[in-house]
């Protein structure tokens, strides 16, 4: 590449960075707030932490890193609207410039700068970045996770310590991170290793497979990925509830959310009646994606959980997939359809954009909840009227980046057999990190959309890594890689 090709691909890269902060100012300062339940509790944990009110009145559901951002932001920045949305958008905008250096990293400047503006205007990561919700947080460690993940420092431990310390760190603003783990561990040891690298590919292309240092070595750095960051979310532990309540909780929702309980099975029996409208009356449009409405499914958890469970609820619901594997598969594929954009009864992502980008209400929108929180929490955030200009500027990339979204879903799929195929590890990380992450919430019949939006620009970024890296290195002589 000649020294002028390459200028004008960094002017490009630089001026798009110009571009995604110009776009982060104008939303920050033209959007309206957005406080749900759950963002009022937040405000208020930032309130609890450090006060003589911890750890009584903490919200044990929750991790302390994103109330103490709103903490520090309100104590340098004041206690208002802005501040908060700084905090939220602030997240997103660190994960877009991580993310667009890892695309550079991967396949070049140009790709780098489109992905970056790609995912910078996209109405619902622009969304969250109003709402006083971690999402966009969980996104910039899962950004930081694959910077990392693509970083090559001359000595390998200081990759894994880096790791280790990200994983860490993201449990504390939201405790499914480490479903990750795992899956990061793997990939660390194997793009860490090129002598181990090779040995695998060898063992795809030929079955033969070469075992020894390289392994040994390997192993030990997935060892410590793989562990450290529990080790790190340990000293948290007294002050949430205990994993086998939190876990309950998840599968109980889970076998209603889905339906995966049966309406003729004997525990729902006394209540099958109303089971079965409940379901009936939560199909839209001929699909059951987005499963029991929530209305229902509080009343019906309310019903059917009244009475405790015949077995542990961890082998209840293993009992009912074992039984009912052709309702639990169903339910897994309807909830990642879901998750891949499909349109269905309830969504909280369609929600939160028609509140944020309202046309009629531009102040900020807070919703009902305790007093006298609530209240305090209005007299403190309350924004008035924003321009109407940019709100329906971003409500016109709505159409545009609903199917788009969908497209990069299946490109990513598609692209994790590209990766599997050509023995591209880096391009694996990219597409199996989001898949992961969706099946860690789908195997649990967990179906809110919100829960995927932190790996949607992930995807958005792989609608353009994905076909290039395939490209190159399709196109690219035999035995050459990517990068």
């Amino acid at each position: 590449m000649s020294s002028s090709v390459r200028d004008s691909e960094t002017l490009i890269y630089r001026a798009t960075i110009a571009f995604v902060l110009l776009v982060w100012t104008a939303h920050v300062v033209c959007l309206p707030i957005e406080i749900t339940y759950d963002g009022l509790g937040y405000i208020d944990g930032a309130d609890v932490l450090g006060s003589s009110r911890f750890p009584t009145d903490w919200y044990r559901n929750r991790v302390p890193l994103f109330p103490l951002s709103l903490k520090i932001a309100f104590w340098i920045l004041g206690r208002t609207a802005t501040t908060a949305i700084v905090v939220s958008s602030g997240y997103a905008l660190a994960g877009i410039l991580l993310l667009g250096a890892t695309v550079k990293r991967l396949a070049g400047r140009l790709a780098g700068a489109a992905a970056m503006a790609m995912v910078s205007v996209s109405p619902t990561l622009i969304t969250y970045g109003h709402c006083v919700l971690t999402e966009t947080g969980s996104f910039f460690f899962i950004s930081l996770t694959l910077y990392l993940l693509l970083w090559t420092p001359e000595r390998l431990g200081l990759r894994t310590a880096a790791l280790a310390l990200a994983l860490g760190a993201g449990y504390y603003i939201r405790q499914n991170l480490l479903t990750l783990t795992p899956v990061i561990a793997v990939l660390h040891g194997l793009t860490g290793w090129p002598r181990w690298t090779v040995s695998l590919r060898e063992f795809w292309q030929s079955r033969r497979i070469s075992a020894g240092k390289p392994a040994f070595f390997a192993a030990l750095h997935v060892l410590a990925v793989a562990v450290i960051p529990f080790a790190l979310a340990r000293p948290w532990t007294p002050y949430e509830f205990t994993s086998a309540s939190f876990r309950d909780t998840t599968l109980r929702q889970g076998m209603l959310h889905q339906a995966l309980l049966p309406p003729d099975d004997s525990f729902a029996l006394p209540f099958r009646e109303d089971y079965n409208n409940a379901i009936r009356l939560s199909i839209y449009k001929g699909n059951f994606l987005s499963g029991m409405r929530y209305n229902f499914l509080t009343d019906m958890a309310d019903k059917i959980w009244s009475r405790d469970a015949p077995k542990p609820i961890p082998q209840f619901f293993l009992d009912l997939v074992v039984h009912n594997p052709g309702r639990y598969l169903s339910g897994v594929g309807r909830t990642l359809i879901f998750f891949a954009g499909a349109e269905a009864a309830e969504s909280d992502n369609r929600i939160f954009r028609d509140l944020v980008l309202s046309e009629s209400v531009r102040g900020s929108k807070i919703s009902p909840g305790p007093e006298p929180l609530r209240t305090n929490i209005q007299r403190d955030f309350t924004q008035q009227a924003k321009p109407l200009a940019p709100i329906q500027l971003v409500r016109v990339l709505i159409p545009l980046y609903d199917p788009l979204q969908i497209a990069a879903g299946m490109v990513t799929v598609l692209g994790l057999a590209a990766a599997l195929w050509l023995c591209d590890l880096r391009l694996l990380a990219f597409c199996l990190i989001p898949c992961a992450y969706a099946l860690g919430y789908a195997l649990f019949l967990a179906s809110y959309d919100r829960y995927i939006v932190p790996v949607y620009p992930v995807l958005l970024a792989n609608a353009i890594l994905v076909p290039l890296a395939v490209y190159r290195r399709v196109a690219a002589p035999r035995g050459s890689a990517l990068g």
